[in-house]
């Protein structure tokens, strides 16, 4: 977990905090892009003394935070490295391309991401940059605007088809899977294992770029692959936080 704006998991100088997992996912530090009193907007808390955060407000512009590289972040196709991660997102209509979660730097150390296009669209994908081209799924239709959204992402990491990689990511919206279309490259081979940091909120190619706008919440890592009735429960889990910040008698729960 990316537990943001936890005062649990923060540093006293609003500069950094650390992640919450299992194994090696767990207490990697994660750097502010600055001080976080000093965004635009204030990160929206739930009324409980831990401080969770609910929404973390990005400007599009120079909001994001990361975290270092290691070897959990580097799946690769082999069919035995899938991996799954998600969160609450929330767009605006923007002209621009933004980026929710990704490990995709400068060619030749891409390897995933989860981009909202110009247009609205989702598109999550994976990169092989031997060959300088990728995978994935795009949406078949743009996102809603300016509404809570549970976005899940799962890549089983099939090895039988690599030419077809793109049929085995799926992606969820509001715990149901999301239409998409496959976008499958005969020349992809597989992601490699690369030194690209991770980056919620923003991408890092020649300096950060495709800054998020609007606001994230709570995302999530694994190296599992999560299921279809993991991401129904997962996203009831999102509703029932949402919902408790706007209900006196939940408020503190979560």
């Amino acid at each position: 977990m990316f537990p943001v704006g936890d005062s649990r998991f923060e540093a006293a100088d609003f500069l950094t905090f650390l992640t919450k997992g299992i194994g090696n996912l767990d207490g990697l530090t994660v750097t502010y892009s600055e001080d976080r009193r000093n965004f635009d907007k204030p990160t929206i808390y739930a009324r409980n003394q831990a401080r969770i955060p609910v929404r973390w407000q990005l400007n599009d512009l120079n909001e994001w935070a990361k975290t270092p590289d290691i070897a959990e972040f580097s799946r690769d196709d082999t069919g035995s490295n899938p991996m799954s991660f998600g969160g609450l997102i929330s767009i605006s209509l923007d002209s621009d391309a933004r980026v929710a979660l990704s490990k995709d730097g400068d060619n030749g150390t891409r390897e995933w991401e989860l981009q909202v296009l110009a247009d609205e669209t989702l598109r999550g994908a994976l990169f092989d940059d031997s060959a300088a081209l990728f995978v994935g799924a795009l949406s078949d239709d743009p996102l809603e605007l300016s509404v809570p959204l549970f976005i899940g992402f799962t890549y089983d990491s099939n090895a039988s088809a690599k030419a077809a990689a793109g049929d085995d990511v799926t992606i969820y919206r509001n715990g149901q899977v999301l239409a998409t279309t496959a976008i499958n490259n005969a020349s992809y081979e597989g992601m490699e294992a690369l030194a690209a940091d991770v980056y919620l909120g923003a991408q890092a190619r020649a300096g950060v770029s495709a800054e998020f706008g609007n606001w994230l919440s709570t995302f999530w890592f694994s190296h599992k692959l999560v299921t279809a009735a993991d991401m129904v429960n997962l996203n009831d889990i999102y509703v029932a936080m949402q919902r408790a910040q706007r209900s006196p008698q939940l408020a503190g729960i979560f």
